[in-house]
Formats: C-alpha cells, structure tokens, sequence
C-alpha cells in the first residue's frame, strides 16, 4: 500500500529549521549512560558497558549475556563441603533509581477530550515525565536481573517495568567457548543483545502528550510490553560462522498483565494469549577492530482472545504471525561514535474470533513498520540522532477508523530528530523534535475535524538524570 508523503521542499525546509534550533540548544548550556547499579557491581565506568545509554557495547552485550553477573567489589559467599558457591550476595546493595523531567510543545494544542470544538493545554510540564527505581546486578551464582518499577505520572501508581530476569553459564565443545543461559522476562524483545529491536531502540524516551506516537504496534514491537512473561533458553557462540558469532533464542510467551482488571484474566482484559505463544531470535554479528555488525531476525506467533472487545475466552481466536529482520552497524572510536540501527517488522493478522463479532471489516489484515536510526557522539558528550519511522497496513474502517481517525488506515509515518548533552554521564538534556508526514492513514484533516499530520509534530525537552 502506497504512504503519502508530504513535498520534498517543504520536508526540508522544517527539518533544516529543527536541526538549526536543536544545534542552538546544544551550545545553550552525559545521559543516564548505564543503570548504576551495574557500575557499583563491576567498578568500572558506564562507558564500558555503553556507548550512551542504554546503547550496549559488544562488552555490554556480553555482561548482559553473562546473567549481569561480573563483579569487581567485595562479596558474601558461601560455598558447599565439595566448593560449590552456594551464595553470592553483593557488600553493595544492587538498588539505583532514574528520573525524567520533560515540556512537550505540538505545533497545535490537540482536542479537549470532552469539549468538542476546545482546545487542550500546550507546553505541556510533568514533573516527573518517568521516575524508577531498579534492581540490577548478581542475585546468585550464576543467576542476575534487570528489574525496573516505575511510576506512573498518569495514574499515579508504581508498577513493574521492564525485567529480564536471566540464568547464564559457559561450557565448551570442540574446544570452543560459548555462553548459555535461561531468561524470564515480560516484554519481547526487552531480553536481547542489541539495539535495533523494539524494546530497548531509539527514541529511548518520547513525549506521551497529544496524539503522537508512532501508530499501531505490532505484538511482538510492543503490545505484549508488560502484558505477559516469557521464558526460554538461549545460546551465544563466539566465531561460529564466517569469523562472525552467532546468537539462538527461543521462548514461549503466557499473558501477564499489569493493572488487569479481574483475575483471572477474562473478557473485560484484552489480548488474552492462548496457550502459549512462541517467540525466535536469531543473529549473526562480527567484530572487528573499533567496528561490529550484526544482522538478524526474530518473530512471535500468538493467538489471543477479545483483541478488540468484550468477547468471551473461547472458541476461535484472533491469529498473529509476527516476522521481523534486524542490523546494527558500531564505530566506537576514541572521540567518535557512530551506530546505524534497522528493523523491520511484518505482522499476519487472522481475525478469527473479531472479524465473526463484527468488531474488524476484514477477516485478514497485514501490519507493517520500519525504523531506522542514525547516531553520531562526540566524546560521549555531544550527540545526534537521525531516525525515520513507517507504519502501514490494510484499511480497516472498524479497526482503525473512529471519531478520531475516519481514514480507517494504521498508515503513520515520519521524522525524529534529536540533540543530546551529557555534562555528566549520569545526566542527559536532550531536545527532540518528532515531524509528522501522514499520521493514521492521512495527511491532512486525518479526523475529518481539520487536524493535519503536522499539528502533531512535537517538541520535547527532557531532563535525565540516574543516581
């Protein structure tokens, strides 16, 4: 399906106008590179971990491989009568915390949710914009986490974040050394080594006010996000194919919402999992010198119940197949960074189950994104970062289209362009700016109210700091 996209000029024109003011706000006055719980446990800087966080290096992707277990400071042990460790408690309490505080500018105020005709508040200040306390480091012998708790400025609670809980060991054969391990997480993807898959890639934090966003998800980009727990084995191979290493993961996924509104889950909670949904991950990456490329794909296949409404847990289910490739490309250089980071995901929708209530106009549909990030850092402490996003799909008027979007249409695309400042590496000012060429299937008057794509292009400025 063809994506409308607006005049070349007038694209360049905005964005040369954004990249001067974003240059203007660098001079004006380093992020939160590492979680620094992971800093006290192994005494080294987050810069060895990290390009700029939460960008991992290839001695980050081995840390994180490795159970988050390597440490440097002092620890309880105890061990059995044959010398098997049997506890492993860090002198320093792996606890840390991060808090944001943002302004979000739209180039036009979005609609009063009640008021038609009304306007909302612009500038739009939360004090917090994300505050989270972590738990990240060893627990046990062989067995470490990353678990993130947070809270939410909307609702006012604290509730589970991203966690990766992981077992890690090392074994050999043919007189090679590889890493395996377990990991139980709940968000796709939250788990991997790189960058370039949903959870943890660019933009690393976004503004949640107005319309924005970058349009429907996909199941395994990020509506199954602490919506269910996955657990599964992986294997890292070092110079395993073409001097290069070769990563294998597979898990099964069960859901696990956070904020359900009954247990058990039944037809007031939406995309329930049937059964369990599998989960694949496969990559190939090669090191060499200050470089290091890796390419790969992975993919999710869940069947879920009352995706769409209130619809009873049985009989035919709405089907996903989620196929998705990946690459991301690191210069880590003295002075110079540069990382280049893709993914594109392709989802099969069976509406199995919604399409026969009457709750989509097709009985199949196809979901598609695309993301690509430019970044360049200087000293790890001035950055820039280029990124083009593209979600398209089947038009569907009863899955799309409300009083909000009459195009019927997922179609969202556009640009962000983001400035960076990191007077220290456990603080980050960045200044973001997200234009918008189509936005749910139109550019221009996409809510038949008048509203363009445009009015949604946002600024964001944010204060990051993690202690």
């Amino acid at each position: 399906m063809g994506v409308r996209m607006k005049p070349a000029k007038q694209l360049w024109i905005k964005s040369g106008i954004v990249f001067a003011a974003l240059g203007m706000s660098l001079f004006a006055t380093r992020p939160a590179e590492a979680v620094p719980s992971f800093a006290r446990q192994t005494g080294m800087a987050c810069e060895a971990c990290h390009t700029v966080f939460p960008e991992l290096t290839p001695f980050g992707r081995l840390f994180k491989l490795n159970g988050y277990t390597i440490s440097n400071i002092q620890e309880i042990t105890a061990t059995t009568p044959h010398q098997n460790p049997k506890l492993m408690l860090s002198s320093v309490p792996p606890i840390s915390a991060m808090v944001q505080f943002s302004d979000s500018h739209l180039s036009k105020p979005a609609p009063d949710s009640k008021v038609a005709g009304a306007n909302s508040q612009n500038d739009t200040f939360q004090f917090p914009r994300q505050f989270s306390f972590f738990y990240a480091g060893a627990i046990a012998p062989k067995l470490g986490t990353f678990m993130q708790i947070t809270y939410d400025d909307k609702g006012g609670t604290f509730s589970m974040d991203n966690t990766d809980v992981r077992f890690a060991n090392q074994g050999m054969i043919g007189g090679r050394n590889f890493i395996y391990g377990v990991t139980l997480n709940n968000n796709p993807t939250v788990q991997d080594p790189w960058n370039s898959t949903p959870a943890f890639g660019f933009p690393y934090t976004h503004s949640n006010i107005g319309p924005g966003g970058w349009g429907p998800g996909t199941q395994v980009g990020d509506a199954l996000g602490q919506a269910s727990v996955g657990l599964g084995p992986y294997i890292y191979v070092p110079d395993a194919i073409a001097g290069g290493s070769l990563y294998a993961e597979v898990d099964g996924y069960r859901s696990a919402q956070i904020g359900a509104k009954s247990y058990p889950l039944d037809s007031q909670d939406s995309s329930v999992i049937s059964g369990v949904a599998p989960y694949w991950r496969l990559a190939w990456e090669k090191d060499w010198g200050r470089n290091s490329l890796e390419i790969g794909t992975f993919g999710m296949a869940p069947h879920e119940y009352n995706v769409n409404g209130n619809l009873p847990l049985r009989g035919a289910t709405d089907d996903f197949t989620d196929v998705a490739g990946d690459a991301q490309y690191q210069y880590i250089g003295t002075d110079n960074i540069f990382s280049v980071a893709a993914d594109g995901i392709h989802e099969s929708q069976d509406w199995h189950q919604s399409y026969a209530n009457g709750e989509t106009s097709n009985p199949t549909d196809s979901l598609d994104t695309v993301k690509v990030t430019g970044s360049w850092y200087y000293q790890r402490q001035y950055g820039a970062n280029v990124s083009y996003f593209n979600t398209w799909g089947s038009a569907d008027p009863l899955l799309y289209g409300s009083s909000s979007y009459s195009a019927g249409k997922p179609n969202t695309n556009g640009v962000i362009l983001q400035a960076t400042y990191m007077p220290w590496e456990n603080t980050q000012l960045t200044a973001q700016y997200v234009i918008y060429n189509e936005y749910h299937g139109a550019s221009s008057n996409y809510d038949s109210a008048g509203r363009n794509a445009s009015n949604n292009d946002t600024l964001y400025l944010q204060l990051w700091v993690a202690f």
